[in-house]
């Protein structure tokens, strides 16, 4: 009897372990599958991948998962090489009110100046040209909220970018 029931359980054990099959699945936040025609590739993609695999080819690669190597990352910035020749103070920061703009330029030489103000979702609220190396800009009409101040020269060259806080 214990000979039978040990075999019994045996093939069920057994059989169990060799009809399982892994289907490839994946859990993932977003993704989608893409084949523009019969002949072309496919691409599918999902987003939030905790595994990444890298093929190779004499010409290709190609990176599968959310977390890619870092040699293949490119970052999305803001360059900033502020003039030399020119010292900017915005203040106060944060704001309530206005804030005062002062350029001095350590040339020696008054310009006009344009003035960009924009929020974050990269939206041109304010521009203005200004002659004097300091005045207000009035901050009331916005907002509480971060913002982005630009200083460039007529020319539009860049002077330097300056990110405001507005309370209240």
């Amino acid at each position: 009897m214990k000979k039978t029931i040990l075999l019994i359980f045996m093939l069920f054990g057994f059989g169990s372990v060799f009809c399982q099959t892994n289907q490839p699945e994946v859990i993932s936040s977003s993704g989608d599958y893409f084949k523009p025609n019969a002949s072309s590739p496919t691409l599918s993609w999902t987003m939030g991948e905790c595994i990444t695999e890298t093929q190779t080819s004499a010409n290709n690669i190609i990176t599968q998962g959310f977390q890619q190597n870092f040699e293949y990352i490119i970052g999305v910035g803001i360059t900033e090489n502020p003039d030399k020749d020119f010292s900017i103070k915005v203040f106060p920061n944060p704001a309530t009110d206005f804030i005062t703009v002062s350029i001095n330029p350590l040339t020696g030489k008054a310009s006009e100046y344009l003035i960009e103000l924009y929020d974050l979702q990269g939206k041109k609220l304010y521009t203005a040209t200004y002659t004097q190396d300091e005045f207000k800009l009035d901050m009331f009409t916005y907002p509480a909220g971060t913002f982005m101040l630009k200083v460039m020269t007529k020319g539009n060259k860049t002077l330097q970018n300056f990110k405001i806080q507005k309370n209240k």
